[in-house]
C-alpha cells in the first residue's frame, strides 16, 4: 500500500515490495529491535518507492498500462467506512463511497497522499512517518491535516449531506 500510494503503478509497486524483502532480509541481522520489523520494512519500502518516483520524474517514460487496479487492490481492507455490524444499509453506503474515497485519495497532491497513506492507512506514528519520508514532524502533522481537509471537501462535493451522516 505504501509503494502504491507513492508510485500509483501496481506493477512498479510490486517490484518495490520484492526489492524491499530482498534488502530487508539481507540486512535483517542489523535490526536492533526485532519488534520493530514492520516499521523497518515500511521505511525500506517507502524509501525505495520514493527513489523510483524521483528517478521516474527525472527520466519520464511512456506508460503502456491500460487500466487502474481494481478497487479491492487499490484500497486496503482496513480502511472501511462501515462499522463491524452487518448492517445492509451501511454496507451499501460503504460500497458506494469506496470508489469516491479512492478517487479523492488518488487526487491528493503527492506529498499529502504519501503522508495520508502512511498515517491513516498504515497507522504509522508521526515520528515514524517523519523518519520514513525524511521530513519534520510538524510537516507530517500539517500535511496530514491538509490531506484530511482536502478529502472531506472532495467527498462533500460528491455526496453532500449524505457524507455527514456516513
Amino acid at each position: 500500500r505504501i509503494a502504491y500510494a507513492i508510485l500509483r503503478d501496481p506493477a512498479e509497486a510490486e517490484d518495490v515490495v520484492q526489492e524491499t524483502y530482498v534488502r530487508g532480509y539481507a540486512k535483517l541481522d542489523s535490526l536492533a529491535d526485532p519488534a520493530a520489523v514492520g516499521g523497518w520494512f515500511a521505511r525500506i519500502a517507502a524509501n525505495e518507492a520514493l527513489d523510483r518516483y524521483r528517478r521516474r520524474r527525472r527520466h519520464p517514460t511512456v506508460s503502456l498500462s491500460v487500466g487502474r487496479p481494481s478497487a479491492e487492490a487499490a484500497m486496503p481492507a482496513d480502511l472501511s467506512l462501515a462499522s463491524s455490524a452487518p448492517d445492509p444499509e451501511r454496507s451499501a453506503a460503504s460500497r458506494e463511497l469506496r470508489p469516491l474515497l479512492e478517487a479523492a485519495i488518488d487526487a491528493l497532491p503527492d506529498s499529502f497522499r504519501t503522508v495520508f497513506v502512511l498515517r491513516a492507512v498504515e497507522r504509522m506514528s508521526v515520528a515514524d512517518t517523519a523518519d520514513c519520508l525524511g521530513i519534520g514532524r510538524a510537516t507530517v502533522k500539517t500535511r496530514f491535516f491538509r490531506a484530511r481537509r482536502l478529502l472531506r471537501r472532495a467527498l462533500a462535493d460528491h455526496v453532500g449531506g449524505a457524507w455527514v451522516e456516513a
